[in-house]
């Protein structure tokens, strides 16, 4: 029987908190760097959101993985490295799972070691490898952003009259499907869902809202703040605790 592996985030509580001293007496040896323990740490405490976030904090924390390996005596750098990227990788992923984005980073580092030189000195290679890393980032991640940004505000600026009808329809349809004094619950955060509640509201129109929410990411704080903001009621539970407030609610 194969026994299924357990993450380092599964040996907590679910949910809690976990320091890197913590993490680290976690680790299957010391050959688990520091960068890489906090950098799991984080990522179960949910301090980096985002998949282009998470992805530059995996490659500057690898640089730093890097840059600290010694080759042992009479042995290659490029495979030793490599084994001990590895190491390191699968350690992390117990924390989260990585994304498609990560998985691409992991394998261009990869592929740098196989441009090592056998006889390239520590020095020198994490130098160059840091160098390329740098310009991963920059011109695969940062810039591909910026790219995105460029063509959709040319896009918005070319038809403004898209985001016109848009606030239009979602107008219509809150007038429609909203009544005063409904109880309406909704799950985590959609920002549709949210410009509708806000748009639809009116004092005479006396609506309120339950937001279910569901850890890690408790998306949901930010609805109820949002919504109360704009002096919307807004009641906030966990998802074991929805069938409470079914009985109250008029729409979902």
């Amino acid at each position: 029987m194969i026994e299924k592996q357990k993450s380092v985030a599964s040996m907590f509580k679910p949910y809690e908190e976990i320091s890197s001293y913590e993490a680290k007496q976690k680790a299957p040896d010391q050959s688990i760097h520091n960068a890489i323990v906090d950098l799991g740490v984080q990522f179960n405490n949910n301090k980096i959101i985002g998949a282009n976030a998470r992805c530059i904090a995996l490659l500057d924390a690898m640089k730093k993985l890097i840059n600290d390996f010694e080759t042992p005596q009479s042995q290659v750098m490029s495979r030793t490295l490599e084994k001990h990227i590895d190491k390191n990788i699968t350690f992390l992923k117990k924390f989260k799972s990585f994304n498609e984005g990560m998985d691409s980073a992991v394998k261009f580092v990869m592929l740098l070691l196989t441009y090592l030189p056998p006889d390239i000195s520590d020095k020198k290679a994490a130098a160059w490898m840091s160098e390329k890393i740098d310009e991963f980032i920059d011109q695969k991640i940062i810039r591909a952003d910026e790219e995105i940004m460029a063509l959709g505000e040319e896009l918005i600026k070319a038809d403004d009259v898209i985001k016109i009808r848009a606030d239009e329809e979602i107008m219509a349809l809150g007038e429609e499907l909203i009544k005063a004094d409904d109880v309406i619950m909704t799950y985590a955060r959609s920002s549709l869902i949210e410009k509708l509640l806000i748009e639809s509201y009116t004092p005479k129109k006396n609506f309120s809202i339950i937001v279910v929410d569901n850890p890690p990411y408790n998306e949901g704080k930010a609805v109820v703040e949002k919504l109360a903001n704009n002096d919307i009621k807004a009641t906030y539970t966990l998802l074991n605790g929805a069938p409470y407030f079914m009985k109250r609610v008029t729409k979902v």
